[in-house]
């Protein structure tokens, strides 16, 4: 049960990354900014690796996307359960005032 219910809220996260990725980052200045350095560094060492080492660079261009790919989804899973747990006080705040105030000892 639990798999079946987890699954949309995964869905849900990976389609949320894909939008910022696709959507937001492209239109960012400062994101588009910071990129452009690293990407003239690689430029510079393509362009002196033999094509073996093009190869093992490429390679490993790939497994650290794959592990920036994860760290963006643990962000972002990290995030919408901040924003639940936050919508869940700010509506027991709203509700009960003075209950919230006295479990905060204030």
């Amino acid at each position: 049960m639990l798999d079946s219910i987890s699954r949309p809220i995964k869905e849900f996260i990976f389609d949320q990354i894909h939008k910022i990725h696709k959507n937001i980052l492209p239109r960012d200045r400062v994101y588009l900014e910071l990129g452009k350095k690293p990407a003239e560094i690689m430029q510079q060492l393509i362009a002196n690796l033999t094509p073996e080492e093009e190869e093992m660079l490429n390679e490993y261009d790939e497994a650290q996307a794959f592990q920036m790919n994860r760290q963006d989804e643990i962000i972002y899973s990290r995030g919408l359960v901040d924003g639940i747990l936050l919508g869940y006080w700010v509506d027991q705040t709203r509700r009960e005032p003075e209950r919230v105030l006295s479990r905060l000892g204030l």
